[in-house]
């Protein structure tokens, strides 16, 4: 006969069904379910999804660390279309001044993640772009509730409600349940510098702090970030690129790029901007 099949081991097997219920029970009484949950979920607390806007959307344009003057580069630049790629003839196009990222938040654990204080992290700072600039259209304005905005190579770079322009951090807070997202606007300006930055964002979460850091393609593995946000601050003069194009202001319904000839700088400048930058083109 079986152990089970005996007196003895029936009662065995009560009490040991008995103790399993009690543990269990215990166990699930002292680290909610929820919680076992989030431990076993992998990644950070936080994710992110970015769009920026395209290279040539900032003012007054974007530029590049090479000069593009030759005829397969001149072709090329003339037959763009906006959106402009991220790159051109494989050099980076970079947005001279100002430009504008919508940052999309989402919470990833059953407790609310909050976000309790958000500042630009750094990472690079050298003299502006001078190789190629592109003439941009400008910014289109942003319809975002949160606008953000903040001057990357400020010796201590806050980030600025844009009503009232006073720091919107610590004194705000963003909360985050599950799968709930929160959108804000960064209007990101250079005045001196090309940068390299990403958002550090220090959070709590069930008790746990961190920070995660977000750069162009999402939140940052690690604590390198292998794609920063960019910008690069205009040149003091308009001459210092190498080459530069504008908008053909002679069509009225195509957008086209033509290489200006210095004594074309102001005039184009002007059309598009007024006398926006009389100081810096004529």
């Amino acid at each position: 006969m079986g152990l089970l099949h005996s007196p003895i081991g029936a009662v065995g097997a009560a009490v040991a069904a008995l103790l399993t219920a009690v543990v269990v029970g215990v166990g699930l009484e002292l680290v909610p379910v929820r919680e076992i949950a989030d431990q076993l979920r992998f990644g950070d607390p936080i994710s992110a999804t970015i769009v920026s806007d395209p290279p040539e959307a900032g003012v007054p344009g974007a530029a590049t660390n090479v000069t593009l003057a030759g005829d397969a580069d001149q072709r090329e630049i003339t037959n763009l279309r906006p959106p402009l790629p991220s790159k051109v003839r494989g050099a980076p196009l970079v947005p001279v001044g100002w430009m504008a990222v919508l940052v999309e938040l989402r919470g990833r654990r059953s407790e609310p993640v909050d976000v309790l204080n958000a500042h630009v992290r750094v990472l690079r700072c050298q003299p502006p772009l001078t190789g190629t600039f592109l003439l941009g259209p400008g910014p289109q304005g942003s319809e975002e509730s949160l606008v953000l905005s903040t001057t990357v190579d400020d010796l201590a770079p806050r980030l600025l409600g844009a009503g009232d322009g006073q720091p919107y951090f610590p004194g705000h807070r963003l909360t985050l349940a599950r799968d709930e997202t929160v959108a804000m606007t960064i209007e990101e300006r250079s005045t001196r510098s090309y940068c390299e930055w990403d958002l550090a964002l220090d959070y709590v979460t069930n008790g746990h702090r961190g920070t995660a850091y977000v750069g162009s393609g999402g939140v940052v593995s690690g604590s390198h970030d292998g794609q920063p946000f960019t910008i690069t601050a205009r040149p003091p003069r308009i001459e210092r690129y190498g080459a530069v194009y504008g908008i053909d202001t002679s069509l009225t319904s195509e957008f086209r790029y033509e290489r200006l000839t210095r004594d074309r700088y102001c005039s184009v400048v002007r059309v598009l901007y007024r006398s926006t930058f009389d100081d810096w083109a004529c």
